[in-house]
């Protein structure tokens, strides 16, 4: 509701002049405009906390990014790891540690 729609409902009232009839108008116009404040409020506060959404989304993407990249360097390592611990498994059932050692020192090399 604009000015210029409140004045034409006052023109079209039958007592345009009345104090009463102003005063209504008047409150209509209030009660519009504070309709029209809380939700620019609300749309405030919505594009305040979508922002912040953004703002931890895209920390939260170059986390993930970081960790990627480390797990991409630290996956020959871990490979290493569970590799030995497989070897160690084996020497240990099959009590040939002997053999663990060998393959311990051919895995160290490089080999699988």
């Amino acid at each position: 509701m604009d000015t210029n729609r409140i004045k034409e409902i006052h023109q079209k009232t039958a007592f345009p002049n009345s104090i009463s009839v102003q005063q209504a108008l008047l409150q209509v116009w209030n009660e519009c405009e504070q309709q029209h404040i809380q939700e620019r409020d609300r749309l405030r506060s919505e594009n305040e906390r979508l922002k912040n959404l953004v703002v931890a989304l895209s920390r939260y993407h170059g986390d993930m990014e970081k960790l990627r990249d480390r797990l991409i360097l630290e996956w020959p390592k871990v490979q290493g790891f569970r590799n030995r611990y497989a070897l160690d498994k084996i020497a240990m059932k099959s009590c040939d540690r002997k053999l663990a050692g060998e393959a311990l020192e051919a895995l160290e090399k490089g080999g699988e």
